[in-house]
Parts: structure tokens; C-alpha cells; sequence
């Protein structure tokens, strides 16, 4: 069977990651997805982490083509470069959408106004179209002209406030966790929206606000909150329930295990394991409750043994009694994980000016429409031709004045001359 999005083109606004990972997404199930550059490039091609070494083959060195971070999150588009704030561009993007099924976009949501490209304009060129925006705080409300990334929305959803060790601020969060949920949020919005059209022939403006999307992350919160008027902070590792639970060291130069212990029953399990020590009888340690009043001086004695074991034997032995316990793994400790190798979570793709390297696959498989993926992210302007002139029919002459008033352009401009 072909992918499930076969037959879908995608038109790709998206800036940093919760747009083009929505994109990406609706890439690996299928659809074609054009990725619309403006003439200084991606933000992630001139910031977001380092660039790979030069490869002998590929000629000019272009760091712009070389940072991993924005090939990463392009991988297997087109790329065509537009300037939307010129008339001739936002005429090309038009001719576009009239082809196109959906266009996803994260900016403020005054951007695509400012454009002349807000929804209604891109009905008036395709009555069932798609459209996606993504924001910071969504595109209606007091708070509608807010602009943010995904750091800011940890914060403002309450996750930050949640994160950290109880004694201690507020901590933000290890990667950017509110731009890749509300990239899935928009595309799983996408293909419900795509369902929708088949059955009614009609389109749709999905407004995805990145806040309301964090903030479902912490839902117990504020559910705790509205039936109990208790307002949660911090906890570090530590469980309102479970004890003990959290990280645990282990021998070695930052060696740590996670232990979780929900019952009665994985308690003895854990005690047996540990060899039935003296301490773990004592009066403090006997009932669920009485743990969870003596964390402190559980933990100690836990990490007491823990901390002359190796990691990964604790852990075996303990996933064998029943108990959760996890190996706390790096990221080469990840790439090589025999569990992760024999799902295929990670493929290698070669990209013209990279060379050969790891892409991340989608974490759900579908064994009737396997997603196989072949094509590296694009480079700077790359279909530029082919969209102009085999998918919009343009001719020579007229691609030809879009260069030269700089509608388009194979190498990015200086950030500052824009």
C-alpha cells in the first residue's frame, strides 16, 4: 500500500520547530511537503547549535546547509525560497496554495495578515483549503499579539513552576517540549482536518495555541487544584504518592538508576532484592504512608546501596522481580540501545553537504504503510526550478525576474540587509 498521505502537498511556512515538525510529520506519512524559505533562510540554518565539518565532495563551504539542527527537522522536503513581503512573492505562494491541500505556519498571528495571507485570502484561491497556524497564545484573546517560544509557554502553562527540586526555583525544562507537542498537536489537527474534507468537501482554520497545548502536560495539576484547592509545586523526582521514587546513583561517573515502587508487593520485591536488610524493617519504612513521611532517610539508605552497584545490573535484577527500575542513559548510551536498534528508530540518510547521518523515525509503526525514510533535509533554495517551472509550469523568463528583483535566490541574504 502507498504511504497514507500519498497525494497530499503540504505548503511549509513553519520557523524553528513547531511548524516544521508538524510538516515533517505529515512528510513521513506521505504527503509532498514544499518548505517556503525567505531570502535570509530558516532561523536554524544561521543559529541552533553547531555545524558539521565541511565534506570534501560538496564544494562551497555553506555552513547554512550544514547545521544539523535545521536538517533535522527538514528532512525529506522540497525547498523553494520566497520573499512573502514583495507582491510577485505572496503571487507565487497563491499559485501554490491553488495546487496544495494544507499550509501550516507558527508565526504571531498578525504575520500572515500582514502578508496578505490569512485564511480568507487563501480561500479566495482554494475554496477547501487547509490551514494551520500555530502560536504562542493562539490567534484570538487579550493575549493574542504575545509573541513566545516553547520556553516561554513552559513557563506560562505552569510546567516550569513544576519543575525542579521543591527547595529550589523554578527550572526550565531540558529541551524544547512545547514546540515538538504542539508540531504532533498540529499535525495529528492536519489529518483529522484532512478526514473532515473527505467526508464534506470542506476545509478548515485550525488554530493551535501553544500555551493550551503545554498545558495539557499538566493536567493532574490542575485538576488537583479545581476538585482540592491544593496548589502542587515542585517535587523534584519525588511522586505525592509512591515511595521511594526517583534517581538513584550508582557506581561509576555519573551512573544513575530511576526506581519506582507503587505497592505493597513491589516494596517486598525491592527489600528482596537488597538482600532483606535490618534497615528496611524498621518502623519508618513498614507502610506505604510512613515512606512517604521519611523520603529523606529512604533515600539515603537506598542510595547507600545502590551507589556500590553497577547500574545496570540493578536494574535487571530488579525489572526481573517486578520492580520499575530504569538505567538513566546518555544520548550515545540511546543511540546504541539494543531496543532502540531493533524498532529502527533511528535511519541514515546522506545529506549533499553533511554527509552520511542519523534522522529520528516516527515512534509509532504501521506495518501495512511502513515509513521509509530516504530523502536528507533539503539545501538552501534546492527545487527552487523545479517548483517554479515543473510544478507551477513558470517559464524561463519569468522565474528569471524573479531573481532579479530578489523575490527568490539561491544563497541566503545577510540577516541584516533584510
Amino acid at each position: 500500500m502507498g504511504l497514507p498521505l500519498q497525494g497530499t502537498r503540504v505548503l511549509d511556512l513553519g520557523r524553528l520547530i513547531a511548524g516544521p515538525i508538524a510538516a515533517q510529520v505529515l512528510g513521513d506519512l506521505g504527503a509532498e511537503v514544499i518548505k517556503i524559505e525567505s531570502p535570509v533562510g530558516e532561523p536554524l540554518r544561521n543559529v541552533g547549535g553547531p555545524v558539521a565539518p565541511v565534506l570534501e565532495s560538496a564544494g562551497d563551504d555553506r555552513p547554512y546547509n550544514r547545521r544539523p539542527w535545521c536538517n533535522e527537522l527538514n528532512r525529506g522536503k522540497l525547498d523553494v525560497v520566497l520573499d512573502l513581503t514583495q507582491e510577485a512573492g505572496t503571487e507565487v505562494f497563491k499559485r501554490l496554495v491553488r495546487i496544495s491541500d494544507i499550509v501550516i505556519d507558527n508565526f504571531s498571528p498578525r504575520v500572515m495578515k500582514n502578508f496578505g495571507l490569512d485564511y480568507e485570502a487563501l480561500k479566495r484561491e482554494q475554496e477547501n483549503i487547509i490551514m494551520i497556524s500555530v502560536s504562542a497564545f493562539g490567534a484570538t484573546g487579550p493575549y493574542n499579539h504575545r509573541r513566545g517560544a516553547g520556553s516561554n509557554m513552559d513557563a506560562a502553562s505552569g510546567l516550569t513552576f513544576l519543575s525542579g527540586y521543591a527547595d529550589g526555583p523554578p527550572i526550565r525544562t531540558g529541551s524544547y517540549f512545547c514546540d515538538f507537542f504542539s508540531g504532533l498537536h498540529a499535525a495529528f489537527a492536519a489529518v483529522t482536518a484532512l478526514h473532515h474534507r473527505r467526508h464534506t468537501g470542506r476545509g478548515q482554520y485550525i488554530d493551535v495555541a501553544m500555551r493550551e497545548v503545554d498545558t495539557t502536560i499538566v493536567g493532574d495539576a490542575l485538576i488537583d487544584y479545581t476538585m482540592n484547592g491544593r496548589a502542587q509545586k515542585a517535587a523534584g523526582n519525588r511522586h505525592p504518592s509512591m515511595a521511594p521514587h526517583g534517581c538513584y546513583p550508582c557506581t561509576g561517573d555519573e551512573r544513575w538508576i530511576a526506581i519506582a515502587i507503587g505497592s505493597e508487593e513491589e516494596w517486598q520485591r525491592l527489600v528482596d532484592v537488597m538482600g532483606g536488610p535490618d534497615w528496611a524493617k524498621e518502623p519508618q519504612f513498614t507502610t506505604s504512608a510512613k515512606r512517604l513521611e521519611n523520603q529523606d532517610v529512604l533515600d539515603g539508605r537506598l542510595s547507600a546501596w545502590t551507589a556500590t552497584r553497577d547500574r545496570d545490573e540493578v536494574m535487571m535484577s530488579l525489572q526481573q522481580a517486578g520492580v520499575a527500575a530504569g538505567a538513566v542513559q546518555n544520548v550515545k548510551e540511546v543511540l546504541d540501545n539494543p531496543q532502540v536498534k531493533h524498532r529502527q528508530f533511528y535511519s541514515e540518510v546522506f545529506h549533499p553537504e553533511m554527509g552520511q547521518s542519523l534522522v529520528r523515525n516516527l515512534p509509532w509503526k504501521m506495518p501495512r504503510t511502513p515509513v521509509s525514510l530516504e530523502r536528507p533535509a533539503p539545501v538552501f533554495a534546492q527545487d527552487n526550478q523545479h517548483v517554479f517551472q515543473e510544478i507551477l509550469g513558470m517559464t524561463p523568463p519569468e522565474v528569471e525576474r524573479l531573481y532579479e528583483a530578489e523575490t527568490t535566490l539561491d544563497v541566503p541574504r545577510p540577516a541584516e540587509a533584510q
